[in-house]
């Protein structure tokens, strides 16, 4: 695979990744609803948070 083809394939990939975190974001966000008295939660956010924003660190230019 040239250089310009395995490029799209992994941004195609990343592409993917994002739309399923959306989802599973938004399912955890309707567990949460269900039990907002478990920390738990905001655990989970506040973990994921954080490794987004190293990412986002990584990937600036």
């Amino acid at each position: 695979m040239d250089l310009q083809t395995t490029y799209a394939y992994k941004s195609k990939e990343v592409e993917q990744k994002l739309s399923r975190l959306k989802k599973i974001v938004k399912k955890h966000s309707r567990c949460f609803e269900k039990n907002t008295n478990n920390w738990g939660y905001l655990g989970d956010l506040i973990n994921l948070d954080n490794k987004l924003e190293e990412v986002i660190h990584f990937t600036r230019m």
